[in-house]
């Protein structure tokens, strides 16, 4: 069994967030990915997060008492993560925490990115893990209805709002 663990799109603090995901309000939904994330890893775990992290400096607080439960993590930056003044600090107290931050990187065969990358920029990597589109999955090129079986989305919708596997990742994929 794989210890590496992917999510993307936590949202945590972002007050709007219920009016897309089925919860009450933000804090049922923060404690929900939080319960999620604290029951699935270990200190031994390898977490990528894989942008649009904490909406708050409060939640960003929280990802640094994350980053003492699971030490070895990594970010990488979604479109929400650096456009406000809070992004900005919770970047900083990140790194500070020794918490890797990337605008893209790979694991293994496979592209790690928030926003699914272009299909010409695959290169000698087989896959793409993102997130950033939520419930919507890439489509192959000419289908409406196909999923494109190079693209792997971990948004919170998408898997359970639980962080997945690598290997569970690779078992969907085959």
């Amino acid at each position: 069994m794989s210890n590496v663990f992917f999510i993307s799109d936590l949202h945590l603090g972002h007050k709007n967030i219920c009016k897309f995901r089925p919860f009450d309000s933000v804090e049922e939904h923060d404690e929900h990915i939080k319960d999620n994330l604290l029951s699935s890893l270990t200190k031994r775990s390898k977490l990528f997060i894989l942008g649009d992290v904490a909406f708050t400096d409060e939640s960003g607080d929280w990802i640094v008492e994350l980053a003492k439960h699971t030490p070895n993590m990594t970010i990488v930056l979604g479109n929400h993560d650096s456009d406000r003044s809070c992004g900005r600090r919770n970047m900083l107290k990140y790194m500070q925490a020794g918490i890797k931050l990337h605008g893209l990187t790979t694991y293994k065969d496979a592209w790690l990115s928030h926003c699914p990358i272009h299909p010409d920029e695959m290169r000698k990597k087989i896959m793409n893990i993102h997130g950033h589109t939520h419930s919507n999955n890439v489509k192959a090129i000419g289908y409406s209805k196909l999923d494109d079986a190079r693209y792997f989305n971990v948004s919170c919708e998408n898997i359970d709002y639980k962080p997945i596997r690598y290997d569970q990742i690779m078992e969907r994929m085959s």
